[in-house]
């Protein structure tokens, strides 16, 4: 079983429907994303980019906890901002972070 986890820094938090620039990490690096959901989560959240092609589809856990997705480079070159969706979430709560 492999372990992962990731440091959430306030400024990497994505905030529902607000904007967050990517300043050439993505195109360099790829893009990783964490959540954490609320035990009573139900359902899901997205992270598009600035045209509004989703770059992920998290779906909450039975009973909450964290979900990491990544992205490749190749997958993420043209993003410069990404937009969290949470719309789809229908209970509880979630915090998505870019690392």
């Amino acid at each position: 079983m492999k372990r992962q986890g990731f440091l959430v820094d306030e400024a990497t938090i994505l905030a529902n429907g607000v904007a967050k620039s990517l300043t050439g990490g993505a195109k360099a690096q790829g893009l990783n994303i964490g959540a954490y959901f609320s035990s009573d989560a139900a359902g899901s959240v997205s992270v598009a980019d600035q045209v509004g092609t989703v770059l992920a589809t998290i779906a909450a856990p039975s009973g909450g906890g964290k979900v990491i997705v990544e992205r490749g480079r190749f997958e993420v070159y043209d993003a410069t901002s990404v937009v969290l969706d949470t719309t789809s979430l229908s209970a509880g709560s979630v915090q998505v972070s870019l690392y």
